[in-house]
């Protein structure tokens, strides 16, 4: 982006964040009840933010149709997105369908630690020039998310850390492009925040690093620039959107009709590969990319 080399003054910076725990108030727990003498359905009380999703988890596991199985959500002592994702469900489930009985389970503390999504650890490389007076003029952000080894809600987490990767900043020129990785470690999932506390802790901790030149801090933004209720973010309809899902795909071949597969550019961290000579399967999930604004010329963006 050329914007990055006409600035005044700019802050970079390489961030990288780890997995971090719901600690949940209550671990889960939950008990199963078959119904009828099949049994012919399954009701299953449990701990979740999410019932319709148990209820298609837990058939697809039992092998029967949706409406035979009922899933009553019990108080939730805490979820933060950790309880979007299935956990004693299908467990209960498949005790209770096989026994003919009631089951419980109640997890330790351990066990609940040991089997749930985290948040997603990140490695976030950020730009931002502003020129001399402060004020942003471009903004450069490239993400990597690990979801582990299942995909759970990585494909949202990245998605959703462009529309708030600049923080609360009205920016001309912007270029984000995010990243939902499969690794070997342990999956990550839903946390409050979707991936943008872990942008913000890039951006906030370069807004009070001194600059490299006299004047302002480069991210010391005056008023002006801020987001304001009814005035277009830098993300606004004049970017465009790019998604690549999973792999590329070349057109149909003319001959026999079929696509062929093709390997996404190699993930790197810190100038290395990342892949299987470090022991790690990595397969983006999904990347979303915003484009720069052609020109500074917008009325939203001219200085009051």
């Amino acid at each position: 982006m050329r914007h990055l080399t006409a600035a005044a003054v700019s802050a970079e910076g390489t961030f990288e964040t780890a997995f971090v725990e719901h600690a949940y108030i209550e671990p889960e727990a939950g008990y199963a009840v078959p119904i009828g003498a099949g049994p012919d359905r399954i009701e299953i009380a449990a701990c979740t933010q999410a019932p319709y999703m148990d209820r298609e988890e837990t058939a697809r596991v039992l092998g029967i149709a949706p409406a035979r199985v009922r899933i009553r959500p019990t108080a939730c002592g805490g979820g933060f997105g950790g309880k979007l994702d299935v956990s004693v469900q299908p467990l209960l489930a498949v005790a209770a369908w096989v026994t003919k009985r009631p089951v419980r389970i109640v997890y330790s503390r351990t066990e609940s630690m040991t089997s749930t999504t985290k948040r997603h650890p990140a490695h976030i490389l950020r730009a931002p020039p502003a020129d001399a007076e402060g004020r942003l003029t471009a903004f450069e952000m490239r993400a990597d998310f690990d979801t582990g080894a299942y995909a759970s809600w990585g494909p949202t987490v990245a998605n959703r850390v462009p529309v708030h990767g600049m923080g609360p900043y009205r920016v001309a020129n912007v270029a984000i492009a995010t990243r939902a990785v499969y690794t070997n470690r342990a999956p990550a999932g839903a946390f409050r925040g979707f991936g943008v506390p872990q942008a913000a802790i890039a951006h906030e901790t370069l807004a009070g690093r001194p600059g490299r030149a006299p004047g302002p801090r480069p991210l010391d933004h005056p008023p002006a620039q801020r987001a304001q209720s009814g005035r277009r973010h830098g993300l606004g309809p004049a970017s465009s959107p790019i998604r690549r899902v999973c792999r590329n795909v070349s057109p149909p071949s003319k001959a026999t009709g079929r696509r062929r597969w093709r390997a996404l550019p190699p993930i790197t961290r810190q100038g290395r590969a990342i892949g299987a000579a470090s022991g790690i399967a990595c397969h983006v999930v999904r990347l979303r990319q915003y484009l720069a604004l052609q020109s500074l010329d917008h009325a939203h963006h001219a200085r009051p």
